[in-house]
């Protein structure tokens, strides 16, 4: 079963970056020169650029800029889609959300025995320069929105209280809070060398047997992959 899923997962992975590939050439110019804070740019001509994704990497041919004096080039395609680096908007949020949270924890945790705190700080959208170097400036006027001096008040107030995690825009801290303590309380159960009873590795002879009373019995004389293309094809 798991080649079968791996087969499947790579199918879904291909068919999300040729999707990718072509909204992210929607984002591209047609090559007419552009003006760029008063400065006429011209394009170099179509330049390869590989693209990270949450399916894998993509390559996509995009207009590249540049004035007639030369100096820095410019992507319309890059600030149109707002990537970050060569990563797709999604994929860098899944990324730094990932690494950000767990490096903090580790942190937190080396560094207490020394005195020194770590405070992580989760924030919602903020109002900062970052809308306009995006080319959506209307975000920092939104409702959601939380101007970057209440977000540093509330992340030094919270510092100062001994907040581990901070959350500034999140009102009712109950959910996060249960949440913790249900992750803290699983995280040392996944420490054994051994799998789960319930998988049945171990003795053969035992293995039907707990497999089935877990996950329950299949007909006699067919296998689990047969009874369940069968189940299928019904």
């Amino acid at each position: 079963m798991m080649d079968y899923e791996e087969q499947i997962l790579e199918a879904l992975n291909e068919s999300g970056r040729l999707v990718t590939q072509e909204c992210l050439e929607e984002f591209d110019t047609d090559g007419s020169p552009i003006l760029l804070g008063g400065i006429k740019l011209t394009s170099k001509g179509r330049v390869v650029k590989n693209y990270q994704s949450p399916y894998g990497e993509t390559g996509v041919q995009r207009h590249v800029y540049q004035s007639s004096e030369g100096g820095a080039t410019f992507c319309p395609l890059d600030q149109k889609a707002r990537i970050v680096n060569s990563t797709t908007p999604r994929f860098a949020k899944m990324c730094s959300s990932k690494y950000a949270w767990l490096n903090s924890i580790s942190a937190q945790k080396d560094l207490s025995e020394k005195g020194v705190r770590v405070q992580t700080v989760l924030p919602g959208a903020t109002a900062t320069e970052f809308w306009d170097i995006a080319g959506y400036p209307p975000q920092k006027t939104s409702e959601i929105t939380m101007s970057a001096e209440d977000c540093v008040d509330a992340a030094l107030a919270a510092l100062d209280g001994g907040e581990l995690v901070t959350i500034p825009g999140l009102h009712d801290e109950a959910p996060w809070t249960r949440w913790e303590t249900d992750r803290r309380e699983i995280s040392p159960k996944f420490r054994n060398a051994k799998p789960a009873p319930r998988y049945g590795v171990g003795s053969r002879a035992s293995n039907a047997a707990q497999l089935g009373e877990t996950f329950g019995s299949w007909p006699a004389g067919q296998s689990r992959a047969n009874s369940t293309r069968s189940g299928l094809a019904q």
